[in-house]
């Protein structure tokens, strides 16, 4: 979805096609912080607005597919989060 900037992948039959490889007993959460908090993170980010444009596919998707969203607390609370999850 992030390569081909298509916010419609999922729905799409390629999309269904790659989805369909996760197991079924997965659990995913999306962890999500400020642009500019993972900008500074990484040394390897080309450009905040890159960032901007992943950050609202991953959000997309993850509504899309009804993912849980968590990143904004405490490395703590989001490690417990984490855990309540599995």
């Amino acid at each position: 979805m992030c390569e081909t900037i298509d916010y419609q992948l999922s729905k799409r039959l390629a999309g269904r096609l790659l989805l369909s490889l996760i197991p079924k007993d997965s659990k995913l959460m999306v962890i999500d912080v400020s642009e500019s908090i993972a900008y500074n993170r990484k040394h390897d980010i080309p450009s905040i607005n890159y960032l901007k444009e992943w950050r609202k596919l991953y959000l997309t998707l993850a509504k899309t597919l009804k993912i849980p969203v968590d990143g904004e607390g405490k490395a703590s609370k989001v490690y417990k989060d984490i855990l309540r999850l599995l």
